[in-house]
């Protein structure tokens, strides 16, 4: 038998964060679930909602001081909690269906070695499987710890660095994708995505989420195929988004220090990018040029 923490990051989502609750409340299988309500420095706190929810689940509030960003509160769940291992789910989405949890946990069984695993996600009427967000993600404790693998709080991308770290060092036989649909993103406006919106520190967040991933990677000794090809796939599509930085609303500074980011990345991991170059074709080529512009 295994218990899973739920960490719930919140900042003033009181009017959302009862659906959530409510959706974790109402699985067949809660037995050995925890639910941890981070709360990110919000306005007010959250004991109404941990009385409501009390009876039906094993459920606490994690409060911190000031706002410190959905990176950090996920990492201070991930401190603050102890269970075998951890899911994620967002104060302004619910799970799928009643089932969720109990499917999950069946396959957990079955599959004791998985320590990374990977369900659909149901978003804007399609179901996908991502590694963008941690959305659908179960996470071992004991991996996390013995690689050292955080939530980092970049001003986007996070879900990114964490999810490549564990997909980077899991074999083939400690990661596992399924079918299910385990989760139901919610398009809520005024969330963090869509508040964050300053092109430069996105486009800066997307490349330090990939630093990050790299950094845990080649600190214990990653050079799987996932890991270089993620490399070179990673570059081509930042190649095609730089490109267009003379269109960017960048000031002169930022697309300068955006370029310099992306010249650093590119000698880092020379030997990868080049021998793939012809694979993804002149666009590569062309951005390794331009970058010898900047010094």
């Amino acid at each position: 038998m295994f218990t899973i923490d739920v960490i719930i990051p919140a900042y003033n989502a009181h009017r959302t964060i009862d659906a959530t609750l409510r959706s974790i409340a109402s699985q067949t299988y809660r037995k050995n679930l925890k639910v941890y309500i981070v709360n990110d420095g919000s306005e007010k706190d959250y004991d109404r909602f941990v009385k409501k929810y009390q009876s039906f689940l094993s459920i606490v509030e994690l409060k911190l001081r000031k706002n410190k960003g959905l990176g950090f509160a996920r990492q201070w769940g991930i401190e603050h909690s102890n269970s075998e291992y951890i899911m994620f789910i967002d104060a302004d989405d619910i799970f799928y269906d009643e089932y969720v949890i109990e499917n999950i946990y069946k396959v957990m069984l079955r599959n004791q070695n998985i320590n990374f695993l990977i369900s659909k996600v149901l978003a804007k009427d399609e179901d996908v499987l991502t590694l963008t967000y941690t959305h659908g993600k179960v996470y071992r404790r004991i991996f996390l710890k013995r690689f050292n693998i955080k939530s980092k709080n970049f001003y986007s991308h996070e879900d990114l660095a964490f999810n490549l770290c564990n997909y980077f060092l899991c074999n083939s036989t400690e990661f596992l994708k399924i079918d299910d649909i385990t989760y139901v993103y919610k398009d809520v406006a005024g969330s963090l995505t869509k508040v964050n919106n300053n092109k430069y520190l996105l486009a800066k967040s997307f490349l330090d989420s990939y630093y990050y991933a790299m950094k845990i990677a080649k600190k214990n000794n990653c050079q799987g195929n996932a890991f270089q090809y993620s490399i070179v796939i990673f570059y081509s599509l930042f190649c095609t988004y730089s490109k267009r930085f003379a269109n960017l609303s960048f000031e002169d500074n930022d697309k300068i220090k955006f370029m310099k980011m992306s010249k650093k990345f590119y000698y880092k991991y020379k030997k990868y990018i080049d021998s793939k170059i012809n694979l993804y074709g002149s666009n590569l080529f062309e951005f390794v040029s331009i970058l010898e512009r900047f010094v």
